[in-house]
């Protein structure tokens, strides 16, 4: 697909008898972006077919990504005008074909989003130029969260400049086709494209301008730098001029807490973020698993784990800690399990060894929910020091005088 938009976009720049360029998607979709599955499904096969062909597939990699960039680039410094009609499912590879153009026309069915965030991959191909683009923290949020906007919300978050109802959209490409005929429209197709956008955008509620930041008007100017100044300017004061009523984007509520807690330099520091806010969207933001897969920084001794050579099962205890969950029990049993297993495997090593391995892995995920047990039940403060306790037995390697019943002395806090 990427071969042929290239290639049809070559064609079509140099031919005076083509004025614009419009794409579009199927009824369903304008693209759901690449099969990330199919890339990667030889690499965990023992077959000596699916091997050779996931090796095949790594080196075409490099290749994949200079010809999507390459397209990226195309429809952004384009001179014709360039449309992009988003209408329904525009996810992953598809936004990088559409949001670089200076017309981005979106249906009350258009669902943006990233999807691949939940699964580890990294948001590109184009949309790390424009998500850090999009007005406050927006784009990080969008990135971080695959959040998805649906209909209205693509327009107010800048994703779209245009929003036609889907039953005019025959009508819409009706009048740009009979458009080719006019004698403007060989001098300024972008005017003529422009006035007819206008004429179909969907009419919203004008309502008084509010006071306060809002992601309204924050349209992201068309193309990539190498656009003339005219264009930017053009475009980036037509967006500003659309009648719209902010109240209607569904973010509008989170507005100040997306820019306060995602502007956090690292993704330690956003999860940090949201749970120092404590409200109750920051706490579901926190719970849901856009975090976990991304590698976070795992510390001895404040300093990062990179890598670890000759102690195995450190290795396997970290590797365990990346399926955290954020229910008091799960995490408890969590800890408990990792407390035996240092037990059991570093039952020789010396009292600062064994209080370094608690704190930065039993205790990590213990101060990890406490935000969130708070206030917590009696039954839940049992579990707490009773992980507690077993632990300053086992740093103190003293299993005779401690008590069962005494105050444990070695708090989640000490971390």
């Amino acid at each position: 697909m990427i071969d042929l938009l290239t290639t049809d976009m070559k064609s079509v720049v140099p031919d005076d008898s083509i004025n614009f360029m419009l794409v579009r998607g199927s009824e369903k979709a304008f693209c759901a972006g690449g099969d990330i599955r199919s890339k990667t499904r030889f690499t965990s096969s023992s077959n000596q077919f699916d091997i050779q062909e996931s090796q095949r597939l790594v080196k075409l990699v490099p290749h994949w990504l200079r010809r999507s960039f390459s397209l990226n680039y195309l429809t952004g410094t384009v001179h014709k005008p360039y449309i992009a009609l988003i209408s329904g499912i525009t996810m992953g590879g598809g936004i990088g074909t559409s949001v670089h153009s200076p017309y981005r026309v979106a249906t009350e069915t258009t669902t943006f989003a990233m999807p691949e965030t939940a699964i580890g991959f990294f948001p590109d191909v184009g949309r790390g130029y424009f998500l850090p683009r999009l007005k406050g923290e927006l784009g990080m949020y969008l990135a971080l969260t695959g959040h998805r906007l649906k209909g209205r919300d693509v327009l107010h978050g800048g994703i779209a400049t245009h929003l036609v109802g889907k039953e005019k959209i025959p009508s819409l490409l009706s009048e740009l086709t009979e458009s080719c005929d006019d004698p403007v429209m060989k001098r300024d197709p972008h005017y003529v494209v422009k006035s007819i956008l206008d004429k179909y955008h969907k009419e919203l509620p004008t309502v008084p301008e509010c006071p306060g930041q809002s992601w309204i008007y924050c349209c992201c100017p068309g193309g990539v730098p190498d656009c003339s100044l005219y264009r930017i300017s053009h475009f980036y004061s037509h967006t500003h001029s659309l009648n719209i009523d902010d109240r209607s984007f569904s973010l509008t509520p989170h507005v100040e807490l997306i820019d306060k807690c995602f502007s956090g330099g690292s993704v330690e520091d956003i999860q940090m973020s949201l749970l120092d806010d404590g409200s109750d969207w920051s706490i579901n933001q926190f719970q849901t698993n856009w975090w976990t897969d991304f590698n976070s920084h795992y510390k001895l001794c404040r300093h990062s784990v990179h890598q670890v050579n000759s102690c195995r099962d450190i290795g396997i205890i970290i590797s365990d800690s990346l399926s955290w969950s954020l229910h008091y029990r799960s995490i408890s049993s969590k800890a408990y399990g990792q407390m035996s297993l240092i037990r059991r495997t570093f039952s020789t090593s010396s009292i600062k060894v064994r209080k370094l391995l608690y704190i930065s892995l039993v205790c990590s995920k213990l101060v990890y929910g406490s935000q969130l047990w708070r206030p917590m039940f009696i039954k839940d403060i049992v579990i707490l020091e009773r992980i507690q306790r077993r632990a300053t037995r086992f740093i103190t390697n003293d299993y005779a005088s401690v008590p069962s019943h005494a105050t444990p002395n070695v708090y989640p806090r000490a971390a």
